[in-house]
């Protein structure tokens, strides 16, 4: 289950809770009704923006949509920074830079 998902879930279940439409929680946050629609059934991922809208409107703080279950992943090494060395020979000049002879 996605993020998304878990969004989805958690905002229709909150509209319902507070007993608000989708057509009136767009009035009160200036979001489309179109694109609440679209939160809801999980097809788009909300802005920070977008989040801290809808949790003022309907009086949450925006910690009522955190996923308990989210992970963060493993931790590993860091990747390589940077450009990869050069795989020529130890000792032998690199190429040419540009004005050089």
């Amino acid at each position: 289950m996605g993020t998304n998902d878990y969004f989805a879930r958690r905002f229709k279940a909150l509209l319902e809770e507070k007993g608000v439409s989708q057509y009136a929680l767009a009035k009160l946050t200036g979001l489309s009704r179109q694109g609440l629609s679209h939160l809801a059934l999980g097809r788009r991922e909300p802005s920070w923006g977008t989040v801290q809208l809808i949790a003022a409107a309907l009086g949450v703080d925006c910690t009522a949509f955190a996923d308990p279950a989210l992970e963060l992943p493993p931790q590993g090494p860091a990747p390589a920074r940077g450009r990869p060395r050069n795989a020529g020979a130890a000792g032998k000049p690199g190429p040419k830079k540009r004005g050089e002879q």
